[in-house]
């Protein structure tokens, strides 16, 4: 769902022909860091989970 805006406002929707400014005002930048962090965090949830447990008991992996 976030992975179609991500690619269209990234340099390959501009290669593709898609040339449009973010919505809202937003830069380019934050644009992208709003729409990647979610799908970030939710690829990563088993990966940072598995390294947050070791640090409430204080040992490491």
């Amino acid at each position: 769902m976030l992975t179609l805006p991500i690619v269209l406002y990234s340099p390959i929707g501009e290669a593709i022909g898609f040339r449009a400014a973010p919505p809202f005002g937003l830069g380019m930048n934050v644009f992208g860091l709003i729409l990647a962090t979610p799908v970030v965090w939710w690829g990563g949830w088993p990966f940072i989970s598995a390294a947050w447990r070791p640090c409430g008991s204080g040992t490491r992996t």
